[in-house]
């Protein structure tokens, strides 16, 4: 069966709707497919491996996430914990009022309450991104927009909208552990894992790295690559394989990073009546509307998690999240598997991407 996943990559890949890929899916112990097609960039022949690295963007976040609850589980900080108690620039945020784009004028009024460590986990903050919030990006259109000491776009709690959150997480870890963030992450997760081709600075490895690709009108075209930056958001590049030992833990349980009770906090609804909400398009050259399920997916401490167990796809309870160019992971606790698609393609969301990214996932359950 893993020749007809082959065949549907391959033939993404013919079809040009996408330069290349590289797929993989996994017990918590053995990979069980794992694929490679197309080139890492539109204008040369060179091949994408499965070892190729890709910048994940936004899966960066779940890394962050599993980071933040070791802080958690050693007792150094708790889930209702206010951020500001730890990061003092974060206290008395302000929440976005009205804003008349045609004077410029931004009005806003004090949060309700302060932001929490939980809510920043489940997206609940508060803080958005500008290329998935047209508001934010009528304030300011620069391909992220504010910052995270900028206005929210409601009261920290109040619902589920997509933004900025892990790196205020980041820096968090950094303050409470005396470490910078990648020395942290390296040390606590990296190293244990043996994730040897996962980290923030890709100096020296360039021709290693697949190309961001943006449609244009004469198709896809290699753009540049993203700025080393060391987020707890984003900035992260991974290789398949690399990712799915970070995989391969949480469908352990958290083994060996965390106890089986603080990994089953994580994917356990944490917004309560909140449901996940399709996030706009802020910016259509960055994003189109997403994720899938919004309206019906509940979210953990760092997932989105499956509140429908469609047929032939992940089961309910499932956790996920991806990057802004395109890469994915799932993980099932139910039937014991995950899958890793990873792609470099703008806007996040492409259609062309997520009907392979469903293909795949169709292709892993029948194995």
């Amino acid at each position: 069966m893993s020749t007809d996943i082959d065949t549907t990559l391959q033939a993404a890949v013919d079809r040009h709707e996408l330069p290349g890929v590289v797929a993989l899916a996994t017990t918590a112990s053995e990979i069980i497919y794992e694929g490679a097609f197309g080139r890492m960039r539109t204008d040369a022949e060179t091949p994408i491996e499965t070892d190729t690295l890709f910048n994940i963007m936004s899966m960066t976040k779940p890394v962050t996430s599993v980071a933040v609850m070791m802080l958690i589980e050693a007792g150094t900080i708790g889930l209702g914990d206010s951020l500001a108690d730890y990061l003092p620039d974060y206290k008395d945020m302000q929440v976005i009022e009205s804003w008349n784009a045609s004077t410029g004028k931004l009005a806003t009024r004090p949060a309700h309450s302060a932001i929490t460590i939980r809510q920043l986990l489940s997206n609940t903050s508060g803080m958005g991104y500008a290329f998935c919030s047209p508001l934010l990006f009528s304030i300011d259109p620069s391909p992220f927009g504010l910052d995270t000491h900028s206005p929210l776009l409601h009261d920290p709690g109040e619902r589920f909208t997509y933004g900025p959150s892990a790196r205020a997480l980041g820096e968090l870890i950094a303050a409470v552990s005396g470490q910078p963030l990648d020395t942290f992450i390296r040390e606590r997760i990296f190293t244990p894992l043996g994730m040897t081709d996962t980290g923030y600075d890709y100096a020296g490895k360039e021709s290693q790295l697949a190309s961001p690709h943006v449609w244009t009108m004469d198709g896809l075209k290699p753009t540049e690559l993203f700025p080393i930056a060391v987020m707890g958001d984003g900035g992260m590049h991974s290789t398949a394989p690399d990712y799915a030992r970070f995989l391969q833990c949480l469908l352990a349980g958290g083994a060996p990073l965390l106890q089986p009770e603080t990994f089953a906090r994580m994917i356990d609804n944490q917004i309560g009546t909140l449901a996940v909400e399709t996030q706009p398009e802020g910016n259509p050259a960055m994003t189109r509307p997403f994720p899938i399920n919004a309206g019906a997916d509940t979210f953990g401490l760092g997932f989105q998690l499956d509140n429908v167990g469609a047929e032939g796809l992940r089961s309910r309870g499932s956790y996920s999240w991806s990057g802004l160019l395109n890469t994915h992971f799932w993980g099932d606790p139910v039937r014991g598997i995950g899958g890793i698609i990873l792609m470099q393609v703008l806007p996040f969301y492409d259609p062309r991407c997520m009907a392979l990214a469903e293909a795949f996932e169709r292709g892993v359950y029948g194995l």
